[in-house]
């Protein structure tokens, strides 16, 4: 097992509208022989809902690698990747996608926090970085003329 220097997890910032459904993708950076993820992530259940783990989305983990998830309590995702094969990952990606529901209100904001973040069993909460989701009136509309002079 090898771990690398400076490998981190990432969740975004961003915004959803009112009674949206929408893709939060959880990306790995400067990951050395990938064995290993295992993630525990804390959300306001009250504001969003987690509905499903899409695994691999574009394909960086392809060949020999198992996703085992876990979103039976309210307000927390469990999400462990391992390899059964020698032929592993390294670098930077979108390794999974969680898809949630906006539940909440205009205005509201359910962080996105790791309790637990480990790759190839070493814990990375030190440089992992928290995400979040707001809710938000994101649909915009311009109208106006418009005039030619000649």
């Amino acid at each position: 097992m090898t771990t690398g220097w400076g490998q981190s997890i990432e969740l975004p910032q961003k915004f959803m509208n009112k009674d949206e459904i929408k893709n939060i993708p959880i990306f790995i950076y400067n990951v050395t022989n990938l064995e290993s993820i295992q993630l525990k992530i804390e959300y306001d259940e009250s504001i969003i809902l987690a509905e499903e783990i899409i695994e691999n989305p574009v394909g960086i983990l392809d060949g020999g690698y198992t996703f085992t998830t876990n979103l039976t309590e309210p307000g927390i995702i469990q999400l462990a990747i391992g390899s059964n094969s020698a032929n592993v990952f390294s670098g930077s990606g979108m390794i999974a996608q969680i898809v949630f529901q906006s539940i909440g209100s205009i205005g509201e904001v359910s962080s996105l926090t790791f309790l637990d973040a480990q790759i190839n069993s070493v814990s990375v909460l030190g440089t992992a970085v928290d995400g979040s989701i707001e809710i938000g009136n994101c649909e915009y509309s311009i109208r106006g003329n418009v005039f030619y002079y000649s």
